[in-house]
């Protein structure tokens, strides 16, 4: 994490101890004067990182008796989960967090995404509708570019938040980014090139057909819930294989 400033290394480290409970909830954390040795920064930099934790109802700190760890499946928000997929250690691709939250992620999204699309599709213009087929033409010229495929995806899901003029679902759009990011990446990555493509054509087929006036928007959402149930499966799938595969051997040289 080289390069990083020092209260959002204390700030990454903290939030890993605790969503892998090494520190528990209810637990008391060390003294700042350890935890500042413990993860080699210096006490103002830790107590930023902990007046963060504390706005996000991670952490209790009492004035005079110590801080806490809070229960974050009580007390945390999308904040915290945020937190967790954004983390500034140069680890592009790499999750600390637990298959089984990213499995949980994907049940919300396959949820709550068509939720937002069905207020959209009654809200949507011509000009929006012709916004994100722009975006679906720009994602099948650029097959080659996985990354840019991603960013046109998350720009896709901005463009449908934006149509529903909802503030809730704007403000959770604009929360849920870096997660969704990472979910569309790691998705893509379990794509052959042929499957890929299929993925990207099959959305602009279910843009052209509500456009046109082929199926109403009922039926597109439902399929659209549908290709999502898929999604998860897939990754899944990916994520069973991930922490199956055995760990590499360690050579004597680097013993």
């Amino acid at each position: 994490m080289a390069g990083i400033q020092p209260h959002r290394r204390a700030l990454n480290q903290m939030a890993l101890w605790i969503f892998t409970k090494k520190f528990p909830a209810g637990g008391k954390l060390p003294t700042e004067r350890e935890l500042a040795r413990i993860m080699e920064v210096d006490r103002t930099s830790l107590r930023i990182a902990l007046k963060q934790l504390e706005s996000m109802q991670v952490l209790d700190i009492r004035h005079g008796d110590g801080i806490y760890v809070q229960d974050v499946r009580k007390n945390a928000g999308v904040d915290f989960l945020r937190l967790l997929f954004q983390r500034e250690d140069g680890g592009e691709g790499e999750f600390f967090v637990d298959p089984f939250l990213i499995d949980e992620i994907w049940e919300f999204w396959a949820s709550y995404f068509p939720a937002m699309l069905r207020v959209a599709l009654e809200r949507v213009s011509s000009r929006s509708i012709q916004a994100l087929s722009d975006l679906l033409d720009e994602e099948l010229a650029s097959l080659s570019d996985r990354e840019k495929i991603t960013d046109l995806e998350v720009l896709s899901e901005d463009l449908v938040a934006e149509a529903t003029d909802n503030l809730v679902f704007l403000l959770l759009s604009n929360s849920s980014r870096p997660l969704r990011r990472k979910m569309i990446r790691m998705f893509l990555d379990t794509l052959d090139d042929k499957a890929l493509q299929e993925h990207v054509a099959g959305k602009k087929r279910m843009l052209d057909t509500f456009a046109t006036g082929r199926i109403p928007g009922e039926e597109a959402v439902e399929r659209y819930r549908q290709v999502l149930d898929e999604y998860r499966k897939k990754a899944r799938a990916a994520m069973r294989h991930a922490v199956a595969r055995p760990a590499p051997a360690t050579s004597k040289a680097a013993v």
